[in-house]
């Protein structure tokens, strides 16, 4: 015997209609356990394998973005995970709820290597102990920052009860520098390196990478 089933117009319209739930939930649970494994494999990379940077405040363009993130991954051949995200919660986007809780998550977590943060949330966290001194390794761009701003980011703290205070420079400002021009402002910008990175050799390397991309990429003429 031969079942024959014979689809209308109208059937698939009333199949889809009463079964639209199961697809949506098929493709949402289909996404989450590919976030899973994606977060699963790059979790079993050894923490000298991994780099992990933000850059938060501003929306940046997703062409862009994309852009930008595959020149730093190309960048780090070396290493088996190279991610970036662009944490936009200074928008009026509907997300921005959402990735400001995230800033906020990854910061409690101490996860991260390279943050690239406005000012006022720079200030509050260099105080806390959240950010390496970057003044032995840097000092070639800090030559280029003007006084003023330099002075923002060099904070006097005692971050260990054993030991003296001590001054040090906690984040580059990057007002003097361009960085996805109409898309990301600079002006009250810091890049820095977080206290609690496992891999700081390459994480130094990424912020001199970050440094020396937006010195040297002229965003301005490929926007039109």
């Amino acid at each position: 015997m031969k079942f024959k089933i014979k689809f209308t117009k109208k059937s698939l319209a009333d199949h889809f209609k009463y079964y639209a739930w199961i697809y949506v939930a098929a493709i949402v649970i289909s996404t989450s356990f590919f976030n899973i494994s994606t977060t699963m494999i790059r979790n079993q990379a050894p923490p000298d394998q991994k780099l992990y940077s933000f850059v938060c405040g501003d929306a940046i363009a997703l062409d862009y973005f994309i852009t930008f993130h595959a020149e730093m991954t190309q960048a780090f051949p070396h290493l088996k995970v190279v991610a970036c995200d662009n944490l936009a919660y200074n928008s009026m986007s509907t997300m921005a709820k959402e990735q400001k809780e995230k800033f906020l998550s990854l910061i409690s977590n101490k996860y991260g290597d390279v943050l690239v943060i406005p000012y006022n949330e720079f200030a509050d966290l260099a105080k806390e102990g959240a950010f390496e001194p970057l003044e032995d390794d840097f000092q070639e761009y800090l030559d280029d920052v003007d006084p003023i701003s330099l002075k923002t980011v060099t904070m006097k703290l005692q971050l260990d009860e054993t030991k003296e205070p001590e001054t040090h420079v906690y984040g580059i400002p990057l007002s003097h520098l361009e960085f996805f021009p109409y898309y990301y402002d600079t002006n009250d910008k810091v890049i820095v390196l977080t206290s609690f990175s496992q891999n700081k050799d390459n994480a130094r390397s990424l912020i001199k990478w970050y440094l020396d991309y937006m010195i040297e990429t002229e965003w301005y003429g490929t926007l039109n």
